[in-house]
Order: structure tokens, then sequence, then C-alpha cells
């Protein structure tokens, strides 16, 4: 998966993380969502920013969020992006599911705001 870490300077630091991603599927009606998380803790969920996504076999899909976090410490903290399947169909990330050479890229950006 994609992750990037930070070590904010305060506890009272909000993190701002801003992401983009492609992703492929050989199956057709492929439904997922995507979530972010911070170490092993889901922070953009149903709740509050969970994106679900339909997709049609061989379709390319682009999509991106934008997500202000409290994490409330000045150690390392870790980001990443997650995917999950509702329906068992296979999918690829940063990558079509046809071409193994055709690659794309996606992106987590972090920037602590107010230390």
């Amino acid at each position: 998966g994609q992750a990037v870490t930070i070590t904010p300077s305060a506890t009272s630091s909000k993190v701002l993380v801003t992401l983009d991603y492609t992703t492929d599927t050989f199956n057709d009606n492929t439904v997922y969502s995507v979530q972010l998380v911070r170490g092993s803790t889901a922070i953009g969920n149903a709740a509050n920013g969970n994106q679900m996504i339909h997709m049609n076999a061989n379709e390319y899909d682009t999509g991106g969020f934008t997500f202000l976090d409290s994490p409330s410490t000045t150690s390392a903290t870790t980001y990443k992006l997650q995917f999950k399947s509702f329906d068992g169909g296979a999918l690829s990330f940063n990558r079509s599911q046809s071409s193994s050479t055709f690659q794309t890229a996606s992106n987590i950006t972090v920037i602590e705001i107010g230390a």
C-alpha cells in the first residue's frame, strides 16, 4: 500500500492529508471503498469521508480526498490508504489489470498546521 509518515512538532498541531489514487478492475459491477488510516485506526470512514465506488470491468477510476486530522501527538505518525472490495472483485492499485507494464501514480501529501 501507499503510506507517508510525519512527526508533528506539537500535540496541538493538525495534519492536513490530501491524496489521489488510480485503480482498475477485471470484474463488472465491482464495488469498493477507500479509507484513510492513521497507524492502525481508520480515520476516513463512512461517517467522515469514506468513498464508495462502483466500477465496471477494465475501467480506470481516479479519485481523491482531503482530510484534516488531529493526531494529538509528537510521535512519528503514519497515514496510509486502504481499499476494500465488497463483492470479492479483484482491484489493482497503481496499475492496469490487463497490462503489468502500464503503471499509474497515486500520491499522499501531509502538511502540519498550527504548530
